[in-house]
């Protein structure tokens, strides 16, 4: 297939469509990653290329009636997780805090999120 990836999605996703066969190019290869989303499709329909983008806007099919262009596929993703390092502290313990009780003191933890011995 053929698909022109919008600048949200990076170059990593074009090296994944590419390693699987696909002809791709990408907004930010032909200069348009600072460009309208109608010179965008333009240059899709031009190339009778499929949109790949992140942005919802070419989502409305009022805006993009399907039948004028090759294919837009708007992709979501999902919620980023938050990671281990970003979960509240215990303030004695400085372990992630999973429960109420600090695991080194096994005092009960405040609603301010440390143990109750790490308050003088």
């Amino acid at each position: 297939m053929r698909f022109k990836l919008d600048a949200n999605l990076g170059v990593r996703g074009a090296a994944l469509l590419r390693a699987r066969g696909h002809d791709v190019s990408t907004t930010e290869e032909e200069g348009l990653s600072l460009a309208s989303d109608a010179a965008v499709l333009s240059a899709c329909a031009a190339e009778r290329r499929t949109l790949v983008t992140l942005d919802l806007d070419f989502a409305n099919p009022l805006h993009y009636p399907p039948q004028r262009y090759a294919g837009i596929v708007v992709l979501r993703t999902p919620p980023a997780r938050p990671s281990p390092t970003s979960r509240p502290r215990c303030a004695r313990c400085s372990r992630p805090r999973t429960s109420t009780i600090c695991r080194a003191s096994s005092s009960w933890s405040t609603p301010a999120g440390g143990c109750e011995g790490s308050r003088s």
